[in-house]
């Protein structure tokens, strides 16, 4: 999870309700989080759709957004450069 405050985070949605859809790729989300008491997990205690970067008018500027988040959940973006990738890939979305 990347987040322009916190950075790159780990999370579990440990004790959250059940809802009918899970968290998807290609989304923004506002989390309301708990800390972790040590260095570790963030417990999520609730999620709000935001935006929806899933709509496409092609299937290959899909694939490419795709790939895009999948490069973004492997690679370490320190903290200081969390806002400014996340931003980046806001004014991406817009040109499509």
């Amino acid at each position: 999870m990347l987040s322009p405050e916190l950075g790159q985070i780990s999370l579990i949605a440990k004790g959250i309700r059940k809802k009918e859809e899970p968290l998807l790729r290609l989304w923004e989300y506002e989390l309301n989080l708990l800390e972790p008491k040590e260095e570790g997990l963030y417990l999520l205690k609730e999620a709000k759709e935001r935006k929806d970067y899933s709509s496409y008018p092609e299937v290959a500027t899909w694939a490419a957004a795709d790939a895009g988040a999948e490069l973004l959940a492997q690679i370490i973006i320190p903290q200081p450069e969390a806002a400014p990738v996340l931003q980046a890939f806001d004014r991406l979305s817009q040109l499509s």
